[in-house]
């Protein structure tokens, strides 16, 4: 990770969490002058991160630049298992250990975005959600890059599913197959 951070983004892993939020900040006011907001939801501006390749960051790390990103005002903090790499027990790990260690964790809402490298998108989103992620970023049939991203429809259907976990969403299961 700290040879990632050097040579991709040119900083430091002592200044990372700082720049982040410097960084957060200055797109925001971008962001500001433009009609594109792709954070917004049924009308509502959510600013968000994202942590690119957070599935391999350290957690106590990945907490620290978190935090700073939504005391500067983050709102939704994506946490990306970019490469596809993670086991699902260690994603929902990772999620958890930010609800519990993030001060103003409540301020914003943890998002997921897995890839599919492995083979392990969907359960790692559902780790993710079983331990305190709100949102999940999809695609319909799993198409994205490389080898995919996880799959709208398999995530509506184990929620769907499974009313042990007593997790609800909105989507109209009736309407995935047309759309597919």
């Amino acid at each position: 990770m700290y040879h990632y951070l050097q040579y991709s983004y040119l900083c430091l892993y002592d200044t990372a969490a700082d720049q982040a939020a410097e960084v957060f900040q200055a797109e925001q006011c971008y962001a500001a002058g433009t009609s594109e907001d792709p954070e917004e939801v049924q009308g509502q501006k959510r600013p968000g991160f994202h942590a690119e390749d957070a599935g391999r960051t350290d957690n106590e790390y990945l907490a620290r630049v978190v935090e700073a990103v939504i005391k500067a005002g983050a709102t939704v903090v994506n946490i990306p298992d970019t490469t596809g790499y993670c086991l699902p027990e260690e994603y929902g790990a990772k999620i958890k250990y930010l609800v519990d260690h993030v001060d103003g964790i409540d301020k914003a809402i943890i998002s997921t975005h897995c890839h599919n490298d492995l083979g392990m998108a969907t359960a790692n989103t559902i780790n993710g959600v079983l331990n305190g992620a709100r949102q999940v970023e999809v695609t319909i049939n799993g198409i994205g890059e490389r080898a995919g991203n996880t799959s709208l429809e398999e995530v509506a259907m184990i929620i769907k599913c499974h009313n042990d976990i007593h997790i609800q969403t909105n989507i109209n299961t009736q309407k995935i197959y047309p759309t597919s």
